[in-house]
């Protein structure tokens, strides 16, 4: 049998496929002249920083996620180098943003000793506490309804309320529910739960608060089954623990109104624009609000120069 010698190249070859098995991590390469090896680290990747914002007046731990970091690299934050970087693997830093930088977008480098960096661009968001900016939107616990058609939502204590609008999730219906999460002191919501349901079912209804009583006025829907524009207004009383009392009518508004505004400014309650199922209105009514929460009768007062309907309105200091 002829036997045949492997050449050099083939037996540097397979000495690098040896290696490579060997040595996971890294790329070897023979010198077929100088018969040594060397190993050639892989570069670091950075995939997320979690939390990936925060306001400018604290320092901030984060934890940088990636591949092929070594102990231990450094990490910049745009040209601000980070304190307290600690190597946990090889796929996983934390490390310290200290407070008072300015407030923007930030892209992340981190450098492994052997100088080879890796960046990710916009990973993370400095936000500067009140300048009246925003942080990143992120998603909260979901409401037990889903609900469209201009549903209300109104802020009382701890607690979040939203009430009627429109659930398209089956046969459409007109909602008169309402539930509520609380508000954590982070921000974050605790889980959604229903509290006691308005009389009548609307839909682009309005909602104030004033004196502990939560008020819902005008809409579309009326009694179940109907499709009218109210010009009704319910209330119902906020209880300690953040559940309902039973919602009661009080004094109706002059004008039925679908998709109106509504405030409350001192010891009045506004209804402002809507629909009247003729027209879009820019008519503008009031009723006091008295000790035990019941409602005067309903005033016209100045209108709008403008007709508004599906409209917003605040009041500051002493303006609509």
């Amino acid at each position: 049998m002829m036997r045949r010698r492997l050449t050099a190249p083939v037996v540097l070859v397979i000495l690098n496929m040896i290696l490579a098995l060997l040595v996971p991590g890294g790329t070897w390469a023979l010198d077929a002249r100088s018969r040594r090896t060397s190993a050639v680290a892989s570069p670091p990747t950075v995939t997320s920083v979690s939390p990936d914002w925060a306001y400018n007046y604290q320092e901030t731990g984060i934890t940088i996620t990636g591949v092929d970091f070594t102990a231990t690299p450094a990490v910049m934050l745009g040209n601000v180098p980070l304190s307290d970087v600690t190597f946990i693997s090889s796929t996983t830093l934390t490390a310290t943003v200290p407070a008072d930088l300015p407030g923007g977008t930030y892209t992340l480098t981190v450098t492994n000793p052997d100088s080879q960096s890796a960046p990710l661009a916009n990973a993370f968001t400095v936000v500067r506490s009140g300048d009246g900016s925003l942080g990143p939107w992120q998603a909260m616990s979901s409401m037990t309804t889903s609900r469209s058609g201009n549903l209300a939502a109104v802020l009382v204590g701890d607690y979040l309320y939203a009430l009627g609008g429109i659930d398209y999730s089956g046969e459409t219906t007109i909602l008169n529910s309402v539930e509520r999460a609380k508000i954590n002191a982070d921000g974050s919501l605790g889980p959604w739960q229903a509290v006691a349901s308005m009389n009548a079912t609307r839909h682009s209804l309005a909602a104030a608060t004033a004196k502990g009583y939560i008020y819902a006025l005008g809409g579309k829907g009326g009694n179940p089954g109907s499709r009218d524009k109210l010009s009704s207004v319910e209330r119902a009383k906020v209880n300690a623990d953040g559940s309902l009392g039973p919602w009661q009518f009080v004094t109706s508004m002059t004008t039925k109104h679908m998709g109106l505004a509504a405030v409350v400014v001192g010891e009045y309650l506004y209804a402002l624009g809507g629909n009247d199922g003729d027209a879009i209105l820019s008519s503008v009514e009031r009723a006091k609000i008295n000790a035990d929460g019941s409602l005067d009768p309903w005033q016209v007062v100045t209108p709008m120069t403008t007709p508004r309907q599906t409209l917003a309105a605040a009041a500051v200091s002493d303006y609509l």
